[in-house]
């Protein structure tokens, strides 16, 4: 794809990488897999370094949970001319479109932060602005492989308690939290849908369970994709949860440093995540393991009613 090597705000255009255009191979990879799911549809105007590509993704699962269509838009490719802006401007608004006819009732979309006429633009579509994440990188040393006795992978058992964790013990201010037009009892359940889901892909989950019943869980994983394309082994932090009756007693820190140490026994190099700027404590525990930010990016959503105009 000619527009690739010309778009600044890929996420893995800054990672360690064996060779400098390692992240575009893996951006192709990407597209191959984003274009072989029936879930998503793409829009393409201009051409090479005046074009614009996005995706946009209507999510089976999320209208199984809420009982209505979630949308998820992607910027996934801008060139660096000068009329790319406009046809990124022509794709949003095909984007959009496509969203209104299929029923959508919300939109959301994460952007990076650099790229402020991506957020511009979609503020006049009717985006909000919600959260910005930061998502940084660690290589792996001495200092992260000396684990905790309390921290091991989930077992089948484990997975109703889990769960019950997921409900109660997520951050308050995130973007689906913090969306008051969302019912936040499906938020907080959808938590445990997550973390159910991951164990049945067969994602590892690891829990720290003191005194045998899991107080925390975290899911991670290795990213075989990423490592193929980057020449590097990666793995990757997802989600982390400490039940809130256990708060207080350093779980949290014991359980991240825990989940390094698995991660790096099993093969990884460099370890990626992803945190809210507004999650102090889990901005605290990366910075005590040495990441430094790789890439930013801010999400937003936009509520569609059911005759497709902005709500």
């Amino acid at each position: 794809m000619h527009l690739l090597p010309a778009h600044g705000f890929d996420r893995y255009r800054n990672y360690p990488a064996s060779r400098p255009d390692a992240w575009q191979e893996y951006a192709r990879a990407r597209l191959r897999d984003l274009a072989d799911d029936s879930e998503w549809t793409f829009h393409l105007a201009g051409i090479e370094k005046n074009g614009s590509l996005l995706g946009c993704r209507i999510s089976a699962w999320d209208l199984e949970h809420y009982g209505f269509k979630l949308g998820f838009l992607h910027v996934l490719a801008r060139g660096e001319g000068s009329g790319a802006n406009a046809a990124q401007e022509q794709t949003l608004r095909d984007c959009m479109e496509h969203f209104q006819s299929e029923g959508v009732g919300m939109v959301v979309t994460r952007v990076s932060g650099f790229d402020l006429f991506s957020i511009h633009s979609l503020e006049k579509h009717g985006f909000r602005y919600y959260e910005t994440e930061v998502s940084p990188i660690v290589k792996v040393g001495p200092a992260h492989l000396q684990g905790d006795p309390d921290v091991r992978l989930m077992a089948e058992e484990d997975i109703e308690a889990v769960k019950r964790i997921a409900v109660r013990g997520q951050f308050p201010s995130g973007h689906y939290q913090l969306d008051g037009q969302l019912d936040q009892e499906r938020v907080a359940r959808m938590y445990a849908k997550w973390v159910e889901s991951a164990w049945k892909r067969g994602e590892p989950v690891a829990v720290i369970a003191p005194e045998g019943t899991p107080l925390g869980y975290f899911i991670f994983r290795f990213s075989p994709d990423l490592s193929n394309a980057l020449g590097l082994q990666f793995g990757s932090l997802r989600a982390l949860a400490i039940d809130p009756d256990a708060r207080g007693r350093a779980l949290g820190r014991r359980l991240f440093n825990g989940t390094l140490a698995l991660l790096g026994y099993g093969g990884a190099q460099f370890i990626e995540s992803t945190y809210s700027t507004k999650n102090f404590v889990s901005a605290g525990l990366h910075t005590r393991a040495q990441f430094m930010s790789a890439y930013e990016e801010v999400t937003m959503h936009c509520w569609l009613n059911a005759k497709g105009a902005r709500t």
